[in-house]
């Protein structure tokens, strides 16, 4: 039972290594589990430092206009809940596992570094391009 259970686990790292990843933390020899939670852990809290200094710069670029600036932060704000549900979805069947933190982690970076272009597209949009805000 007991071999079966780190097998089991065993397969889920690396089905979670494995997924594709808009950037991938840089984890190399991590001798346990804990020791990857955190890591990806770490590399989530860079990309989301990240996110909120484009998403300021953003912001920023937009007070003066303050119903467009309203939209901004009630579509961050949505984003955010729909990131965190869609993560509980995705990692669903690892809940209660040691893997989870590392999914958990994992699921938010890959959404985050996908957001962060998205916002930087905004903040690098050239002037008349009628598909982003001004």
């Amino acid at each position: 039972m007991r071999a079966a259970a780190v097998a089991a686990v065993a397969g889920l790292t690396v089905l979670a290594l494995s997924r594709p990843a808009a950037a991938q933390p840089n984890c190399p020899q991590q001798d346990n589990q804990l020791q990857l939670n955190e890591c990806y852990d770490k590399y989530y809290r860079a990309l989301d430092a990240e996110l909120n200094d484009v998403y300021r710069k953003l912001a920023a670029r937009l007070a003066h206009d303050a119903e467009t600036g309203a939209l901004l932060k009630k579509a961050e704000l949505a984003w955010i809940a729909y990131r965190d549900d869609e993560c509980k979805f995705e990692i669903n069947q690892s809940k209660g596992g040691s893997i989870y933190p590392m999914e958990w982690s994992n699921c938010l970076a890959d959404k985050t570094a996908v957001h962060i272009k998205v916002l930087k597209r905004q903040l690098d949009c050239p002037e008349g391009d009628p598909t982003c805000v001004q």
